[in-house]
């Protein structure tokens, strides 16, 4: 990395820092991250959301009310609303790397509402899906190596597609083009290195 750009990032980093600060330090914030952390989806999600309009277009909490809207997709039986759920948790993931596309956390929420949108969707867009799935884990985790989630969710990519069945594989190629290559071995181990990382 040549000097010029690490005195870019350092620059762009202070500048960043004071509004990471007043975010953080925001009351509702707080109330939102400790009902995240309860797994109270709704609570969190109504916090997150009055915080977005105190501090409008902020990385961080629109990656967090992307989680919360995927998360609240567990809360319902109904396949339509589950499906605009996590529709509306891609929107805000997207917004969280279009404005901090270097964070790990954010391109990984890319991942992982591609993978719950996937299950709710017809057999050409899964496959769509799914090939989103492992570029955007694997990107994540360029970008951050030990991010334990990222080697986990890659972890799952490769153990789901590698127990497709011959003939179904055989079919997706055959009608869809394929899918990237799958092992249960990498599923193994991309597994053990996120419980390396986070045991």
């Amino acid at each position: 990395m040549t000097f010029l750009r690490l005195a870019v990032l350092a620059a762009v980093f202070a500048w960043l820092a004071p509004a990471r600060a007043a975010v953080e330090s925001d009351p509702v914030v707080r109330e939102a991250l400790a009902a995240e952390a309860r797994f109270d989806s709704t609570t969190a999600l109504t916090r997150f959301l009055q915080a977005d309009a105190a501090h409008p277009n902020d990385p961080f909490l629109l990656q967090k009310i992307a989680r919360q809207y995927s998360d609240l997709d567990f809360d319902t039986p109904d396949l339509a609303e589950k499906k605009r759920l996590c529709t509306t948790a891609l929107a805000f993931a997207q917004r969280s790397v279009a404005l901090a596309p270097t964070n790990a956390v954010n391109v990984l929420s890319l991942a992982i509402c591609y993978g719950k949108l996937g299950a709710y969707s017809d057999t050409r867009t899964k496959i769509e899906y799914s090939r989103l799935v492992k570029d955007h884990a694997e990107r994540a985790l360029a970008l951050d190596p030990a991010y334990d989630y990222a080697h986990h969710v890659l972890g799952r990519w490769h153990y789901e597609v590698a127990a497709l069945g011959g003939a179904t594989r055989f079919l997706v190629r055959l009608v869809y083009g394929g899918l990237p290559a799958a092992s249960t071995a990498d599923a193994v181990r991309f597994m053990r290195r996120a419980t390396e990382l986070a045991p």
